[in-house]
């Protein structure tokens, strides 16, 4: 029987939403997340998807932020972090 294939999630922050709160970095059991140099607009540095590989799609980041900046979707192939700024289509991968 073969080994099933460890899941691959896309960890998502809207950059210009975060406030450097720490939340999501403090609630992380898997220590995905940390809070990055890149300032949004707002002069907040934002979170980010340090460690993706690690991530097991609890979701306890989404549903800890207060201001809705991060999320977390089934991705493919491998796990990666991504700050989007003003639309999805201009999600840069780190």
């Amino acid at each position: 029987m073969s080994k099933p294939s460890p899941k691959a999630f896309d960890i998502v922050t809207i950059g210009d939403r975060c406030k450097e709160c720490e939340i999501c970095v403090t609630v992380c059991p898997t220590k995905v997340l940390v809070i990055s140099d890149v300032m949004n607009r707002n002069g907040y540095k934002v979170s980010f998807a340090a460690n993706p590989d690690k991530c097991i799609g609890c979701r306890l980041c989404e549903w800890s932020c207060p201001d809705f900046a991060i999320f977390v979707k089934q991705g493919e192939g491998k796990s990666r972090g991504l700050i989007v700024w003003s639309s999805p289509e201009k999600a840069v991968a780190r």
